[in-house]
């Protein structure tokens, strides 16, 4: 089953009503350092406390459990629950992998469990890890899976794919949206696909990234975590006012919730020479920006 929606946090909140209905189970459980939306139910599952604080609410339905801790999780879901989402990599959390295992455990908790299992991929897929998408990536097959962002190439579009299992109770009517899966939407997604499969962009992305591995070598830049075009460059002071002088350079950087992970997240089109010109703005900054004592 394929449906479209206008963002992220409604396809993830469209996964949880199709989890809820087909369990008839109320509980989903997320985990800690996660985003998934900022929309009420998505927002319940977004394991950052900065988003929640003060938004009443939220209701008790969600648990959240720590990121790689299959113990955690397995007793989380042994208490009954409709789905355990999580972002493969979390993004915010500064392009944080997952432990060895821990998605093929998750996959065997949730066959156990009978809850379904729910890849957020609005930052992992189409690409940006190096294969289509996160499932691919890793090899875990979820039984749903929920894109936006890159989708439309800047068209507001949401999108859940749901296994033959999880879409088996969904009726015409249940889902939807005033300009979910409208014409312009659906056109923008096509046009995407076809330019990422066509030039099979995700081999890029594993250029770029081992790249960006080999010549990303340089004093104040400690180690190098995440996959294909979604990194973390774990260095040794506050990313904040490093991110402030790449932008004076021009260059265009994110932050992440650990103070001192600046995220990389450049287009899947990313050159050569523009990786090379991201790792000279960077040399120049981390050897001219003063080391906390």
């Amino acid at each position: 089953m394929r449906r479209g929606g206008d963002s992220g946090a409604e396809a993830n909140e469209a996964a949880f009503r199709v989890a809820r209905g087909a369990t008839g189970r109320r509980r989903v459980v997320a985990t800690l350092g996660s985003f998934h939306g900022r929309t009420m139910g998505a927002l319940a599952a977004t394991g950052l406390e900065k988003y929640r604080k003060g938004v009443l609410g939220l209701g008790s339905d969600v648990v959240h459990v720590p990121f790689g801790d299959l113990r955690a999780a397995e007793a989380a879901l042994s208490e009954g629950a409709a789905a355990f989402i999580l972002e493969t990599v979390q993004s915010m959390g500064g392009a944080l992998m997952p432990p060895a295992g821990y998605l093929e455990g998750l996959r065997r908790l949730c066959d156990s469990t009978g809850a379904f299992l729910v890849f957020d991929e609005v930052q992992t897929g189409l690409g940006r890890l190096g294969a289509p998408s996160a499932a691919q990536a890793f090899g875990v097959t979820p039984d749903l899976q929920t894109f936006a962002k890159g989708l439309g190439s800047g068209v507001p579009i949401g999108a859940l794919l749901a296994s033959p299992k999880a879409a088996a109770g969904v009726k015409v009517g249940d889902l939807g949206s005033t300009f979910g899966g409208g014409p312009l939407a659906c056109a923008a997604a096509e046009a995407t696909l076809a330019e990422v499969a066509g030039r099979k962009l995700w081999e890029h992305v594993a250029a770029m990234e081992a790249l960006i591995r080999e010549t990303f070598t340089m004093p104040g830049l400690t180690r190098i975590q995440g996959r294909g075009l979604l990194l973390g460059l774990v260095l040794d002071r506050p990313a904040k006012d490093v991110q402030k002088a790449l932008v004076a350079k021009g260059v265009l950087t994110g932050t992440s919730e650990e103070a001192n992970i600046l995220r990389l997240l450049p287009p899947l089109t990313v050159s050569a020479e523009e990786v090379a010109e991201l790792r000279g703005a960077l040399a120049d900054v981390l050897a001219g920006a003063a080391v906390p004592a």
